[in-house]
C-alpha cells in the first residue's frame, strides 16, 4: 500500500511540473506583448507631445516653426520685443503687397480674409505679414516695422488685422531709427495683443471737413451754415450731480445738409475751465455714473448725431479715470447710433516729443469717433522751427488720422506778456483810429495836405506770416503786439492739415464777430479740395490802406498804399467839407477817418 500510494504521489508531482511546463510559455509571450504596446502607446504619447506648442515638432520637419519671444526676435523689416515674464510662441510669414493684392489669391484663408475685408482707403505699402501666436503675450511688447525705401514717412501708418473682430485697425505707432531703419514703433502692452496681419499702409487722401461751434447769441449766417458738415451749438456745462445746465442758441436746426452735434464744455464764456467740477464727478462713482447716463440722455433727446465734449485742464492724476470714462461713454453713445467728438487741449512740447497729461491720446484716440485738437494762437508756432509741424507728425502717431481735426481761430491775436488772447479786428486797430494831418487847422485852396495813421503809437511789419501791429506806450516802449488773421496765415495753416492728411479743421469763432471776414470762402475752398488740386498760399505782405477824399458822392482822391505810407491830395478849394477815410483793403476793416475843412477859393 505504501509503495502504491508513494508511486501516486510521484506521478501527480511530474504530472504537475509537466503541466507547469507547458503553461509557461504561454505566459511569458502575454507579457511581452503588453509591454511591447505600453512602449508603443508612450512613444506615441511623445509624439503627439512633439506636435504641439513649445515643441511643434511637425513645423520642424514640414513648415516654418513657432519660435519662442523671450527678447527680440527679427524676421525680414519686422522686430518684436518681449518684456515681461510670459512665453509667447510666434510663426511668422510674409506676402508681398502685390501678392496680397493680386491673383491669384493667397492660399491662406485668414490672409484672405484680411484681403477681404481692407477698406478701399487703405493702400499697402510694406510686405504683409501673418503673425500665428501661441502662449501668453508678455506684460508688454514693441514692434520696430522697417519703412519700406521709396515711399513718403510722413504718410505712412501702422494697421493690423485682428480675425476675431473681422476688420483692420490703426495701430499707433511713432517713427524712430531702429538698427540705422527709420521704422514705425508701436508697443502694446496689457489686454493689447498683436494682430494676426499687420502692414504699413497709406491712407488715401481725406475729404475735409468743417466743424463750425454757434455760441448763444450769435447769429446763425447763411455762409457759415452752407461751409460747415458738423455744427455744433454750445452753452451746455455739467453741474455738480451730473446734469447739463444752460441753453443751446437758436437757430441750428436738422435735416439742412450739416450734422448737429452739441458742444458741452466744464466752462462758461470767457471763464477759466472748471477742472474740480470734472474731478469731482469722477471720484464719486455714483456721479460719475448719473453724468455718463444725463450726457446719453441728452444725445438721444433730439436728432443728434452725437455730442462733443470739450474738458479742459483736467489734472495728470484723472488720466485713467477721464480714459475710462470717455471709453465708457463711446460706448453707450455707439449702441445708441450716437458719436462721441473729444476737443483736446495742445499737447505739451516735451524734448522732442510732446505730454498730455490728463489726456491719453491713444485711449482717447480709441475710444472717440473725432479728436479735435486746440492749435496754439502764438503764431511763432506755425514756423518751420515751431511746435505745431512737429506736433501734426506726431499726432498721427497717436490718433488715426481718420478721426483728427484742428481746431484754428479766425481771429487776430493780441499778447500782453505771456498771454495771447484771440481778438477781433475793431479791438484790434482801435488804437489806430488817430490820423495826424499836416498842416494842421483850416486848410486853404490849392494847399497839398499830408495824412498819416498813428505813426507815433504803432509800428508795422511782417512776423511769422502775418502782418504784426506793435503798440507803443507813452514813454515809446512796446506794450503789446496785435498779429493780424488774413489770407495768407489762414491757407498755410490749412495748407498743413491738407499735407498731414487731417480729417479736416473746427473753427470756434466762425459766427464770432471779428473773425476774418474771407474765411468762409477759403474754408469752403479747402472743404471741397481733392487730390491733385493745388493749394495756394499767397507770400504775405505788408499791410496796404486804402486811402479816400470825397465830397458828398463826388470821390476827390484814392489811393492804396502801405499802412506806413502817407495819402497826399491837393484840395482845390470847391468843396468846404472833405470826408477821408482809411480802410485795410484786405480785410475790409474801417481804420479811421476824419473831416478836414478847406477855405472856399474866391469866385
Amino acid at each position: 500500500m505504501a509503495n502504491a500510494e508513494q508511486k501516486d504521489q510521484q506521478g501527480k508531482a511530474g504530472r504537475s511540473r509537466a503541466l507547469a511546463q507547458r503553461l509557461r510559455p504561454e505566459r511569458n509571450g502575454l507579457g511581452c506583448a503588453l509591454s511591447v504596446l505600453a512602449l508603443i502607446f508612450a512613444a506615441l504619447l511623445t509624439f503627439l507631445a512633439l506636435l504641439l506648442p513649445p515643441f511643434s515638432l511637425g513645423d520642424q520637419l514640414f513648415g516654418t516653426p513657432f519660435v519662442a519671444l523671450n527678447s527680440r526676435l527679427a524676421f525680414g523689416d519686422l522686430i518684436l520685443s518681449a518684456g515681461g515674464g510670459n512665453t509667447l510662441n510666434i510663426r511668422l510669414s510674409s506676402l508681398s503687397a502685390a501678392a496680397f493684392g493680386g491673383l491669384p489669391e493667397p492660399e491662406n484663408d485668414l490672409l484672405r480674409q484680411a484681403r477681404a475685408a481692407l477698406p478701399k482707403t487703405l493702400t499697402p505699402l510694406s510686405a504683409i505679414y501673418h503673425l500665428e501666436q501661441r502662449g501668453t503675450p508678455p506684460d508688454s511688447l514693441t514692434l520696430a516695422f522697417a519703412l519700406p525705401e521709396g515711399i513718403e514717412p510722413a504718410q505712412a501708418d501702422l494697421y493690423g488685422y485682428d480675425a476675431a473682430l473681422g476688420r483692420w485697425q490703426f495701430i499707433p505707432a511713432q517713427r524712430a531709427l531702429i538698427d540705422e531703419r527709420l521704422s514705425l514703433v508701436a508697443v502694446l502692452e496689457g489686454a493689447e495683443r498683436l494682430p494676426d496681419v499687420l502692414c504699413i499702409a497709406r491712407l488715401a487722401l481725406q475729404a475735409p471737413t468743417v466743424s463750425a461751434v454757434i455760441e448763444a447769441g450769435q447769429a446763425f449766417k447763411p455762409e457759415v451754415a452752407a461751409v460747415a458738415n458738423v455744427v455744433h451749438p454750445a452753452g451746455l456745462v455739467p453741474n455738480a450731480e451730473g446734469a447739463l445746465d444752460g441753453a443751446l442758441p437758436a437757430g441750428v436746426g436738422f435735416g439742412r445738409g450739416y450734422a448737429v452735434v452739441p458742444l458741452i464744455r466744464n466752462y462758461r464764456g470767457a471763464s477759466p475751465p472748471d477742472a474740480a467740477l470734472i474731478e469731482a464727478l469722477l471720484d464719486d462713482p455714483e456721479r460719475r455714473q448719473a453724468h455718463l447716463e444725463r450726457l446719453v440722455e441728452f444725445a438721444l433727446s433730439q436728432p443728434y448725431s452725437g455730442i462733443a465734449l470739450e474738458y479742459l485742464g483736467l489734472p495728470p492724476r484723472l488720466r485713467q479715470a477721464f480714459s475710462a470714462f470717455i471709453g465708457d461713454l463711446a460706448a453707450a453713445l455707439r449702441a445708441e447710433g450716437r458719436s462721441l467728438a473729444l476737443v483736446l487741449p495742445f499737447p505739451e512740447p516735451s524734448g522732442g516729443q510732446f505730454e498730455t497729461g490728463a489726456y491719453d491720446w491713444r485711449a482717447l484716440g480709441k475710444a472717440a469717433d473725432s479728436v479735435q485738437v486746440i492749435l496754439p494762437l502764438d503764431p511763432r508756432e506755425y514756423l518751420p522751427e515751431g511746435s505745431v509741424r512737429r506736433a501734426l507728425a506726431w499726432a498721427v502717431g497717436e490718433i488715426s488720422r481718420a478721426k483728427l481735426h484742428a481746431v484754428i481761430s479766425l481771429r487776430s491775436v493780441a499778447q500782453e506778456g505771456s498771454q495771447w488772447l484771440p481778438i477781433s479786428y475793431r479791438e484790434a486797430l482801435a488804437p489806430l483810429g488817430q490820423l495826424r494831418v499836416t498842416p494842421e487847422g483850416v486848410l486853404a485852396a490849392q494847399t497839398p495836405v499830408q495824412l498819416q495813421i498813428a505813426p507815433e503809437v504803432a509800428a508795422f511789419g511782417i512776423e511769422a506770416s502775418m502782418p504784426i501791429v506793435r503798440y507803443k506806450s507813452v514813454e515809446g516802449s512796446f506794450t503789446r503786439a496785435i498779429w493780424l488773421m488774413t489770407s495768407s496765415a489762414l491757407r498755410d495753416r490749412l495748407g498743413g492739415l491738407l499735407v498731414s492728411n487731417w480729417a479736416g479743421v473746427q473753427v470756434p469763432d466762425l459766427a464770432a464777430e471779428g473773425a476774418y471776414l474771407q474765411g468762409t470762402r477759403i474754408l469752403a475752398e479747402y472743404k471741397t479740395y481733392r487730390a491733385g488740386q493745388t493749394w495756394f498760399v499767397p507770400i504775405p505782405a505788408d499791410l496796404a490802406v486804402q486811402w479816400r477824399a470825397s465830397a458828398g458822392e463826388v470821390i476827390l482822391a484814392e489811393q492804396i498804399a502801405g499802412i506806413a505810407e502817407p495819402f497826399r491830395f491837393t484840395p482845390d478849394g470847391a468843396y468846404r467839407d472833405i470826408l477821408v477815410s482809411a480802410a485795410l483793403v484786405e480785410l475790409d476793416v474801417p481804420l479811421a477817418r476824419i473831416t478836414l475843412q478847406v477855405a472856399r477859393r474866391p469866385d
